[in-house]
């Protein structure tokens, strides 16, 4: 099953590096905050604060950090321990513009 999620925080990339290559998938928040960083450790700048049950798209895997997309298309990271895997893939594409929609 695959479903299609776009959250005002995360929408598309285009990301690689080691740990980064698997298919996105949908992860939530489980825990009452998880803090975003630019880095794959505690001392990278702070992104942004998460709530528990924000969705997020996982991108891959950096040591004990998650590989998160953002709004502005870069990557974030957070700690694997305050994020639950969803057994749903994420759709990363752009939204298509409605004049390149086909009509039903």
């Amino acid at each position: 099953m695959r479903i299609t999620f776009l959250s005002a925080a995360l929408l598309i990339a285009s990301v690689s590096g080691p740990g980064l290559a698997q298919s996105p998938r949908l992860g939530v928040v489980s825990t009452p905050l998880a803090y975003i960083r630019a880095t794959a450790n505690n001392n990278g700048k702070l992104l942004s604060v998460c709530p528990k049950g924000f969705f997020l798209t996982v991108l891959g895997r950096r040591g004990p950090d998650y590989a998160v997309l953002m709004a502005n298309h870069s990557t974030g990271y957070v700690a694997g321990r305050n994020v639950r895997l969803l057994p749903y893939t994420a759709d990363t594409s752009s939204p298509k513009h409605p004049a390149q929609r086909r009509p039903h």
